[in-house]
């Protein structure tokens, strides 16, 4: 387990992100005290996995995909990681 002051994190978020996806458990500070622990998400159970690609399948097969483009609040996410990056390079 690692600590790390608030303002470090704040700096090395990505690299604490990167920290947690491979199990390892990071304590955020502030002051020297214990504010926030950033840690693994639970893997998702097996059976949602198989939910969802079956009723993707199901979908597919009845040709009910009319190849729209994606509506504007599924591809936020992407967006938001590409404001988030570009203003993490400029301020280097």
């Amino acid at each position: 387990m690692r600590e790390v002051e608030d303002y470090d994190a704040k700096l090395t978020l990505f690299e604490l992100l990167e920290a947690a996806k491979q199990g390892e458990t990071v304590v955020i500070t502030h002051g020297g005290q214990p504010v926030a622990h950033l840690c693994p998400a639970p893997i998702p159970s097996p059976s949602l996995k198989s939910q969802r690609s079956s009723s993707g399948e199901k979908e597919k097969a009845s040709g009910e995909s009319d190849g729209k483009s994606p509506e504007p609040w599924e591809t936020v996410s992407d967006s938001l990681r590409d404001i988030l990056d570009w203003r993490r390079y400029g301020r280097r």
